[in-house]
C-alpha cells in the first residue's frame, strides 16, 4: 500500500514539484514486516491559504484558478509509455484500484 502512495506522489512531484511534498522513502520495519513507513518532506501548512476562509470572506476565484493551473500542469505531461494508466495499482483504503496501462 505505501509503495503505491510513494510512486503516485513521486509522479505528481515530478509534474508539479511546488504543489506536492517530495517523497523520500517507503518500506517495512525490520523488526515487524507487517508495519510500514512512508517518508515525505514536511509541509508547514500554517501559512497555507485556508479554503473555508476564502469561502466565507472573498471570492474563491484566485484559489480555483491556481488549482486549475496545477491540475493542467499534471495532465500536460506525457505518460512514459504513451498510454493512459499507471504502472502500479493504487488503493483506496483496502480496495485495490486497477489502473493498468490501456
Amino acid at each position: 500500500m505505501v509503495k503505491a502512495e510513494y510512486e503516485s506522489t513521486a509522479a505528481l512531484y515530478a509534474a508539479v514539484p511546488n504543489h506536492v511534498p517530495r517523497p523520500y522513502a517507503y518500506g517495512c520495519f525490520a523488526s515487524d514486516p507487517q508495519r510500514f513507513f512512508y517518508l515525505q518532506s514536511f509541509c508547514d501548512m500554517e501559512d497555507a491559504p485556508v479554503y473555508a476562509e476564502k469561502v466565507l470572506t472573498a471570492s474563491i476565484k484566485p484559489f480555483v484558478e491556481e488549482f486549475i493551473g496545477v491540475l493542467a500542469g499534471v495532465h500536460s505531461n506525457e505518460s512514459p509509455t504513451g498510454k493512459f494508466g499507471f504502472h502500479i495499482n493504487s488503493r483506496y483504503f483496502v480496495c485495490a484500484r486497477m489502473v493498468a496501462w490501456i
